[in-house]
Order: C-alpha cells, then sequence, then structure tokens
C-alpha cells in the first residue's frame, strides 16, 4: 500500500516537469519566435487536442495492459521530443512537445486519480491524498519554472537548455516503468465488462445534477488557472514591463501558491466540511484580485532588477491560487469518492475530455483580450467572472454532494 501511494504521487510529480513550461511557451512564441498574441494563444490547443484524443482511448488500454506499460511508454515518447527541440528550435518542434504531452498527461493523470480510491480508505482520506498529491505536483512544476527562469535570457536561445533536463527526468521515469520490476497487480483493472458496456454507462453519470455541477465548476475553475496562468508570465513582461527572467520567477509564485493551497486544503477537508473552506477562499479571492486591479499600471516594474526589488503589486495576483488551489482536486475527489472505484478511469477520462476543451477556450479567449483590450482588462475578465460563479454555486453543490448516495463499494 505504502509502496503504491510512493508510486502515484512520484509519477504525478514528474508530470509536473511536462507541463509547467506551457506559460513560459507563450510568451517566448511572442518574444522569442515572433508571433502574434493570438496565434500564441493556440500552443496549448496542440495539447488539449491530443488530450482529448487520448481521454476517449486511455481508459482502454489501461483495460487491457494495466497501468505500467502504458505510462512507460507515454513518458518515452516525450523523452524523445524534448530532446529534440534544443536541436531543431522551431516553433513547430515546441507543437510537438505539446502534442505528446498532451498524451502522456492523459496517460498520468487518468491512472494516478483512478489509483487512488484503491489505497485509500473514506472520502476524507480520498481528498486529503489528492489536495496532497496535487501539492506537490505544483511544487515541481514551480520548479520547472525555476529552471526555465535560470536559463532565460532576453532574447537569447538559452531557455531552450532547459528541454535536456526535461528530457532526462522522463528517460529515468521511462525506465522505471519499462524495465524495473514492479508488482502494479494491486492497480490492475479487472472487469467483467466490455468496452461497449463500460461506454453504455456513462449516461447513468453523466446526466446528473451532481455531476453536471461539479463539471461546470471545474469548467469555471480552468478558466481562472489556465486562463490567467498561461499569461501571467506574459502580463509581467508586457504590462508590468518586467525582465523576462523576473517575470517567470514570479509567475512561478501562482504556481507555489496554487501548491499551498492545496496542501492546505488537504489538512482542512479533515476537520471542516469543504465546501465551507471553499466559500471563505473564494470570496478572500475575489477581494484580492478586485483590490490588485486598482493599482495596476503598465510600466510599473520596468526599473525591476531582481524578485527582491520588484513592485508588490505584482505579487498579488500569483497570491490568488491560495484561494482557488485546492478547488480542482477537490471536486473531483468528492464526484469520484461516490462512483464506483472500478469506473474511475472513464469518469477521469471523461473529464480530461471536458477539462482539455475549456482549457483551449479559456487560452484563446484571454489571449484574444489581452491583443485587443490589454492585459489588465483580460485579467479583470478571465478571473472576477468565474470566480463570482464559484462563490455562488459552491455551497449548493456542497450540500448536493453531501445529500448524494454513496455508491462506491469498490
Amino acid at each position: 500500500m505504502k509502496f503504491a501511494k510512493f508510486k502515484i504521487i512520484l509519477s504525478f510529480f514528474c508530470l509536473s516537469f511536462l507541463t509547467c513550461g506551457f506559460p513560459i511557451f507563450i510568451m517566448q512564441g511572442v518574444n522569442y519566435y515572433h508571433i502574434d498574441h493570438a496565434s500564441s494563444g493556440t500552443l496549448e490547443v496542440y495539447f488539449n487536442l491530443t488530450r482529448i484524443c487520448a481521454a476517449f482511448l486511455i481508459f482502454t488500454l489501461f483495460l487491457k495492459f494495466g497501468y505500467r506499460r502504458p505510462i512507460g511508454i507515454a513518458f518515452l515518447g516525450v523523452t524523445l521530443v524534448a530532446a529534440l527541440q534544443p536541436i531543431v528550435d522551431s516553433i513547430w518542434t515546441i507543437r510537438l512537445f505539446m502534442l505528446l504531452v498532451g498524451i502522456a498527461y492523459v496517460t498520468i493523470n487518468v491512472g494516478c486519480y483512478s489509483m487512488v480510491s484503491l489505497v485509500t480508505k473514506n472520502q476524507a482520506e480520498h481528498a486529503s491524498f489528492i489536495n496532497t498529491m496535487e501539492g506537490l505536483h505544483m511544487f515541481a512544476s514551480m520548479l520547472g519554472m525555476w529552471l526555465f527562469s535560470f536559463f532565460a535570457k532576453d532574447g537569447s536561445n538559452s531557455w531552450l537548455n532547459t528541454f535536456w533536463i526535461i528530457a532526462a527526468v522522463c528517460a529515468i521515469m521511462s525506465a522505471l516503468f519499462l524495465l524495473h520490476s514492479i508488482d502494479h497487480r494491486p492497480v490492475d483493472l479487472k472487469r467483467p465488462e466490455n468496452i461497449l458496456q463500460v461506454l453504455q454507462k456513462l449516461p447513468k453519470y453523466l446526466f446528473t445534477l451532481r455531476v453536471a455541477m461539479a463539471v461546470f465548476l471545474l469548467i469555471c475553475y480552468e478558466l481562472i488557472e489556465v486562463g490567467m496562468g498561461s499569461w501571467l508570465h506574459n502580463f509581467n513582461h508586457e504590462v508590468l514591463q518586467l525582465p523576462e527572467a523576473i517575470s517567470i520567477q514570479i509567475g512561478s509564485f501562482f504556481v507555489m501558491s496554487i501548491a499551498i493551497g492545496r496542501l492546505t486544503g488537504g489538512l482542512l477537508f479533515k476537520y471542516f466540511k469543504f465546501y465551507h473552506v471553499l466559500l471563505i477562499n473564494y470570496l478572500l479571492g475575489f477581494v484580492l484580485i478586485a483590490f490588485a486591479l486598482t493599482l495596476f499600471k503598465v510600466g510599473l516594474g520596468h526599473n525591476t532588477t531582481s524578485i527582491f526589488n520588484a513592485p508588490i503589486v505584482a505579487f498579488l495576483l500569483p497570491a490568488l491560487g491560495l484561494f482557488i488551489g485546492p478547488t480542482y482536486p477537490t471536486i473531483t475527489s468528492t464526484l469520484l469518492s461516490k462512483i464506483p472505484a472500478i469506473d474511475h478511469s472513464i469518469i477521469m477520462s471523461m473529464l480530461m475530455i471536458i477539462v482539455a476543451i475549456a482549457d483551449s477556450a479559456s487560452t484563446r479567449l484571454v489571449g484574444s483580450l489581452f491583443g485587443s483590450s490589454g492585459g489588465i482588462y483580460a485579467v479583470g475578465i478571465s478571473v472576477l467572472l468565474p470566480l463570482g460563479i464559484l462563490f455562488l454555486l459552491i455551497l449548493p453543490y456542497g450540500i448536493l454532494n453531501k445529500n448524494a448516495p454513496n455508491i462506491n463499494h469498490q
């Protein structure tokens, strides 16, 4: 049991090295490859395109091969493309990297979330473990961003050296899963139904108010995390006029604050109802961003030489992660905890498809707003509107989830 938990956390920790560079890619798409804001905003579409396709198929691979081989092969594919990027140095290899990462992301994410119910005993432990897992994942993402910032120099191609580290990490993980003899039988999927029968069970879950509300809450959260998170580095660089390396470093604090929020949530949910905690979080987050927007001015940080003399207001947007961080793992956990464990992989695949569509839409929307109306307006719309919706709906969802029957007997 303990080794299975370690394996889940290690896989999820390393997953962060594959996705931590997306905001940097968007910024470098504009600054290094000289494409426009709207085109740069479509970079994540390549990632989300394969996420959607992989989500339709990945649970069938788990049914046939278990978790070890699909995850190992996914890491191997990313290893090869990551090693190619510094050699070719093209926006198209960035897009190819995003395509491969989309497959790997779904494989690892669905696999890890599906395994959690098999190593936890109840809903509170399930929510706590997932928040801890996601929190450590975000800390690793912050580490990855600081790696990019270490190599980043304005106008230089030195930032591409980070891909060698990503390739090395993925190669190690691939070898761990493909070559090392790990007993993964405790997380194998054994079920009597064929794939068609599994798919026929989806409407039973999808067409319920509880699941519909959970999906809508997740979409609102993605509008904030992906919409703002993907463009935060660019906001720091273009609006506040911070240097590229410092823009990345300050942007990484958004990831760190999400990690702290999730780890803190993992503790608080053991003692308080999740919807009460999140209700307070959303209110505080709304007030924080509304206040921050009144302070932003173009060029506010043009004299900044390090994060230590950066304007304090630059740290207010990243601080939002403290309040929204627990949302995704908590809503997902409450959704899965009352569904049979044997069906978790198909439910997570469904969520991957919906979230991927929301991610693409939010990144594109913020990119368009950024180019047409300016970064301050774009951040205000992409954060305050969905945050207000989360505040209004989290309490009704919590009560609905509390009264829902628990059918997870696996």
